[in-house]
């Protein structure tokens, strides 16, 4: 009779425990199916979640959740990562006076494109202005010599029409060449005595101080610099190829045009603008054939204002010789 009551109660037990395990297995499936949890990520303070099945994530309270974002039940830092072009990204944050906040924020998709999401958009441009630009420019631009390139010539070599160069104090020691380029080629402020006398190109004796192609529109521009210590038969300081260039507040001093024939120990064939200049010290001789002009030779363009002094020329014209353009309101002697 014991072993009976004893084989029933061990079959209750054994129901009982079944039925327990199966109500549990039950509730864990109902939990598992409706939450997973997500641990934190500390690398980008962004918090634990838990993802629902119906995609609603429910967020502890942090104070680096408005950084965060979580995409498809997983921990994303902001905005270094962002959705597809087919995902907009909308975020309900509510926020309970308890001591634990919850916030929400709910992910959902949209067919629309994030191009006409204007948050979105403002995003790209920052990136876009923040994201260096290590390459040499196709549209114009500033650039600065010595802090982008140690030489004029590079920075030159390295421009596009409409660029402007500008040129720090200094000497620099070379003969450039503006090979057709509409650019404006200045000292920091070319309208200063003390910049001008400061922001030398030395041409060392070695040709032209500066060459133009000869193609450049008066939207070319070199002004502020001293130009000085040129050797060339014609324009050893500037040699214009009959160039359009504007050239104006420069010192173009103590440079020499000699060879059998000579021309133009300053300037030589400029027919731009010429202005505001000090034009002065500059030689022209020849052994056989002739000399013209110590300081300007065959500039057809307009000179005015400028101080044309002290050059010299073993032919004809110390200051100017043949040139055809409009001379106005310089002081020569």
């Amino acid at each position: 009779m014991e072993s009976k009551t004893l084989k029933s109660r061990k079959l209750k037990i054994s129901f009982l425990f079944i039925l327990v395990f199966s109500v549990y297995c039950s509730i864990w499936h109902f939990s598992s199916a409706s939450f997973i949890k997500n641990s934190a990520d500390a690398s980008t303070g962004c918090p634990a979640f838990y993802t629902s099945s119906n995609n609603e994530v429910i967020i502890g309270a942090t104070p680096t959740l408005e950084k965060c974002i979580c995409f498809n039940g997983q921990n994303t830092s902001y905005p270094s990562d962002k959705p597809n072009s087919s995902e907009t990204v909308s975020r309900l944050i509510h926020a309970k006076q308890d001591d634990d906040i919850a916030k929400k924020i709910n992910v959902e998709k949209s067919k629309s494109d994030t191009s006409t999401n204007e948050s979105f958009k403002i995003e790209q441009q920052l990136v876009s202005d923040a994201t260096p630009n290590h390459s040499y420019p196709s549209t114009p631009r500033v650039i600065k010599v010595p802090s982008d390139f140690p030489s004029i010539q590079d920075a030159i070599d390295a421009s596009v029409d409409g660029c402007e160069i500008i040129v720090s104090i200094g000497n620099y020691f070379e003969n450039i060449n503006l090979k057709g380029k509409n650019v404006i080629l200045r000292s920091i402020e070319p309208t200063s005595h003390t910049v001008v006398t400061h922001t030398i190109i030395d041409g060392e004796r070695s040709g032209p101080v500066v060459t133009f192609l000869g193609t450049e529109s008066p939207d070319c521009v070199l002004a502020g610099f001293t130009i000085t210590h040129g050797l060339a038969s014609g324009g050893a300081g500037i040699d214009g190829n009959h160039t359009l260039a504007t050239i104006q507040n420069n010192i173009i001093c103590d440079n020499c045009a000699a060879g059998h024939s000579a021309y133009g120990g300053g300037l030589y064939v400029c027919d731009g603008v010429i202005q505001n200049n000090i034009i002065s010290h500059n030689k022209c001789s020849y052994l056989d054939a002739g000399a013209w002009g110590g300081g300007l030779a065959f500039c057809n363009g307009v000179i005015r204002n400028n101080i044309i002094f002290n050059n010299t020329t073993s032919g004809l014209g110390g200051g100017l010789s043949y040139c055809a353009g409009e001379i106005e309101n310089n002081v020569i002697w």
